[in-house]
């Protein structure tokens, strides 16, 4: 099982990839850490990881907004250390 992590510096946001399929790692708290882990699509992951730096938070905002419309974004954690 090969896992490919990219994290996007200074955000605490990670692209992984991991058995064929794409994830945006993130903390989704508030004041507290709320870790999560979602699935994304490769074009998405693309896109944030080939957008310049000082727009990068504005692809990864798109993502995800995209992810609360689908009510994903619950503030509930669905991530732990492996």
């Amino acid at each position: 099982m090969d896992t490919e992590i990219i994290h996007l510096a200074p955000h605490e946001v990670w692209i992984v990839r991991r058995q064929h399929k794409c994830f945006i790692r993130y903390d989704a708290g508030a004041h507290t850490h709320i870790w999560r882990e979602d699935e994304i699509a490769a074009a998405d992951a693309d896109a944030i990881l080939a957008a310049p730096k000082n727009t990068v938070i504005d692809a990864i905002m798109k993502v995800l907004r995209q992810l609360q419309k689908q009510q994903v974004n619950a503030p509930k954690s669905n991530w732990c250390r492996e």
